[in-house]
């Protein structure tokens, strides 16, 4: 099933026509400038009813605010004043594991269905993402952390435990106590920005079967992820509907950045474009980050009906199309053949899901974990390769596809075995 998004992006004169697709409003106050935000702050609880919150980031000059206040729009101290957009999971759910893991391994008759039994029609053998050569390279590396910026993690999933991300401080230190001071109490295995405690447990699914694409364990368990070895970081910011917002998503992006993960896989979207969170990525770039984000599932073209974060202009962030298992562009992914960067496999993929079990699911959230893990594979052999030659390295690599011609920038799926080839050993 296909969640679809409803939702127009105005510029900041049109707020209010569509109040239901955002919860309240994020203001950034430019440097310098925190005294008359002071002021206006005070004179507005006086006043009105209005909540004002601080986000959790670095510089704690960004503010959510639950009503609409026209004069934030020309006050000389605001840097931004914008919606705090809703997102949404891109995911289409689909059930019951290497043998069925057609995006590994392409038979032509092995694509899985959710419930029971093979795919109908027939594939296209070796249309998957070439990962055996990678593997006789590298299987990854624990030092590589991911940030899986979604739902949560089922971190107790015995396909996932060994791989999830561990916080030494908190993890020996006092329950309750901020052990690291790093500003969050209890975060162990990561952060739950949705309901804001150091749980990230998933309560939904999806944030678990993204993990399982990247780095569920060779264990003769289950299924093998692209990554053996990997430290998975949950980073929860949607709630168990897979619902949350722009807020949540810049608390999120700025602990990933805190905590130094490197890759962050972003399987969600929204049609509202957010500055703050774009500057936010974009200052990513100084610590060589790569930002992965699913291209949609609405079968629309990207160049011409934007959502984010895929459709941020951002050097360092690639934007991923969903293929199937007959190597064509599947019947719900979105496209841009200026937007979208590669394809990667997005339909009846088998992966981890909470309570140690496994399901089949579609969509592009399902194809961007396959690029982050990638791209993981070739910091494992290269970790200090730059965001720009990472990403050379994975597009000129792309194998090209008659159906993603005029569809895709490369107009090609991901090719993980030629891709980590390309990796300087270190």
């Amino acid at each position: 099933m296909t969640r679809w998004i409803v939702i127009v992006w105005l510029n900041l004169g049109a707020f209010l026509s569509l109040a239901q697709n955002f919860d309240g409003y994020l203001v950034q106050v430019k440097n310098g400038h925190e005294r008359q935000f002071a002021l206006w702050k005070t004179e507005t609880l006086l006043l009105s009813a209005t909540q004002i919150h601080s986000l959790k980031t670095e510089d704690r000059r960004i503010y959510w605010i639950s009503t609409h206040h026209p004069e934030l729009l020309s006050a000389k101290w605001v840097q931004y004043y914008e919606p705090n957009y809703l997102v949404e999971a891109y995911q289409q759910p689909e059930d019951p594991l290497f043998e069925v893991s057609w995006g590994l391994k392409n038979l032509g008759n092995n694509e899985p269905r959710r419930r029971g039994g093979l795919f109908p029609v027939p594939g296209v053998p070796g249309s998957d993402s070439n990962i055996f050569p990678a593997w006789q390279l590298t299987k990854g590396d624990p030092q590589i952390k991911i940030a899986i910026i979604d739902t949560g993690v089922d971190y107790t999933h015995p396909d996932l435990a060994e791989n999830i991300w561990i916080n030494p401080a908190e993890a020996f230190g006092v329950s309750g106590v901020d052990d690291d001071g790093n500003g969050y109490i209890d975060d162990i295995h990561g952060y739950d920005f949705a309901n804001h405690d150091g749980d990230p447990f998933d309560d939904n699914f999806h944030g678990t079967h993204v993990a399982g694409i990247i780095g569920a364990r060779h264990n003769q368990v289950g299924l093998p992820g692209v990554m053996a070895h990997v430290s998975i970081i949950p980073i929860k910011f949607m709630d168990h509907e897979g619902r949350g917002n722009i807020a949540q998503a810049i608390e999120a992006v700025t602990y990933a950045i805190k905590v130094g993960a490197k890759i962050m896989n972003n399987s969600w979207g929204t049609l509202g474009r957010s500055q703050i969170l774009y500057d936010l990525f974009q200052s990513t770039q100084s610590s060589q980050t790569l930002i992965v984000a699913a291209a949609g599932n609405s079968w629309l073209d990207n160049d011409s009906n934007p959502r984010y974060p895929s459709n941020f202009d951002l050097d360092n962030l690639i934007s991923v199309a969903a293929y199937n298992a007959e190597n064509r562009l599947t019947g719900f992914s979105c496209f841009g053949p200026k937007t979208v960067d590669l394809a990667a496999p997005g339909r009846n993929i088998i992966s981890t899901v909470p309570d140690g079990r496994y399901e089949v699911l579609s969509g592009t959230s399902m194809s961007a974990p396959y690029v982050s893990a990638a791209i993981g594979l070739y910091r494992s052999r290269s970790p200090h390769s730059s965001y720009q030659k990472v990403k050379s390295d994975l597009l000129e690599t792309a194998t090209p596809v008659d159906h993603l011609k005029g569809k895709i920038l490369t107009e090609g799926r991901l090719n993980i075995g030629h891709f980590v080839g390309r990796a300087d050993k270190e």
